[in-house]
């Protein structure tokens, strides 16, 4: 499995949560990606389990969009798909050509079977993000590695659409991002919150997650904003790695010192503050990106039981309506935004039946494992 994130980052926890269930299925997985360190030049290497080893590349992070990935990672990739024992080449976001290239060598010079994965939009997305010269070469690479694939995953269904018009539908299999509930766990709110210094009266509305646009942090603080003149024991917790600008902290001084930033956690303290929370929020920005993405944290907050209010495009939004998983709004309504985590921290019946609904979507239809079997039919 070639992954060009650096590690528990974004599409990571995909390739992550695949290879694990598809170990404990029997397959030996070797799964290459970035060291999670801004400077690291070793490779190093760490069994999962017994079926399960994973290869961290060297990386030196100079800035956003330079990390090495060519200089140092590029030559590495290309080695372990050259010369590694493998049968199967499974290759995560091929827009990114330190991924895209190994992978067709590995198919044409080694005659091996090659799966691509698709989970976010580049060409009409993050590719823009870049210079021209980049934006040409990600927008070109996301679909033509493609035509060389033997089967294509996609996260999404806005991917899978895309990607019939390439492959033939009967090579084009929809791979939403499971839900691992053994992973997160479930803690009575009253024990989570003592453990943490939370008190039953206080409101608490929290947000994880480490990818998000300004827009979004201004959309969430619009809202908290909003919500603090007429909820004044809310508390606004953030669980996130972001930085967040200067602009934006001068801009809502009002209410900044009041927002409580934890920084990224894992384990029993991510657990404990998902079970503390009186509502989670999952801002979306209303683009093309967001409209083809899965986002990882979602699975997380399914996981949880808690309730859940989004501004939601795209998968989450399927999801969270079909199956009244959440609470769901426009998705540049402050105002419904708002009103849907009020009624939430208000209505215990409302609160209590999306809870159930979400925590049981995360046990049946968006089960890791069921996902994992999906995956290991057709493998």
């Amino acid at each position: 499995m070639l992954n060009h994130n650096q590690e528990k980052f974004g599409t990571y926890w995909r390739c992550y949560s695949l290879a694990e269930g598809l170990s404990k299925l029997g397959h030996n997985l070797i799964m290459i990606c970035a060291s999670g360190k801004k400077f690291d030049l070793r490779i190093k290497k760490q069994r999962i389990n017994d079926c399960f080893i994973i290869y961290t590349l060297p990386r030196i992070k100079l800035f956003r969009y330079f990390s090495g990935q060519f200089i140092l990672r590029l030559p590495l990739y290309l080695y372990f798909t050259l010369f590694t024992k493998y049968d199967l080449l499974y290759a995560f976001t091929v827009a990114q050509t330190q991924i895209g290239f190994p992978a067709l060598l590995g198919k044409i010079l080694r005659r091996k079977k090659l799966i691509i994965d698709w989970d976010d939009l580049w060409g009409g997305g993050f590719a823009d993000m870049h210079f021209k010269p980049i934006k040409l070469i990600l927008t070109f690479s996301e679909v033509y590695f493609l035509r060389f694939a033997d089967f294509v995953t996609c996260a999404s269904q806005g991917l899978f659409q895309k990607a019939i018009k390439v492959k033939n539908k009967e090579k084009v299999f929809y791979l939403p991002n499971g839900c691992d509930s053994n992973r997160i766990k479930m803690i009575p709110k009253e024990k989570s919150r003592k453990k943490l210094g939370f008190s039953e009266k206080d409101k608490i509305v929290l947000v994880m997650g480490n990818a998000y646009h300004l827009t979004v942090l201004d959309f969430l603080l619009s809202t908290y904003l909003t919500l603090v003149k007429k909820i004044p024991e809310i508390k606004f917790i953030f669980l996130s790695s972001s930085e967040i600008p200067e602009g934006i902290k001068l801009k809502f001084k009002e209410v900044f010192d009041r927002v409580i930033f934890y920084g990224f956690v894992t384990g029993e303290q991510r657990d404990l503050y998902l079970s503390s929370a009186g509502v989670l929020v999952l801002p979306m920005n209303n683009n093309p990106i967001e409209e083809a993405r899965s986002p990882i944290r979602f699975g997380d907050y399914l996981c949880a039981g808690r309730p859940i209010v989004s501004n939601a495009v795209g998968e989450v939004k399927y999801y969270l309506e079909k199956f009244e998983a959440g609470l769901t709004c426009s998705p540049n309504s402050i105002r419904g935004f708002a009103d849907g985590i009020e009624k939430v921290l208000k209505n215990k019946k409302l609160a209590d039946k999306i809870s159930q609904n979400a925590r049981k979507l995360s046990e049946t239809e968006l089960s890791e494992v069921k996902v994992v079997e999906k995956l290991n039919r057709f493998l």
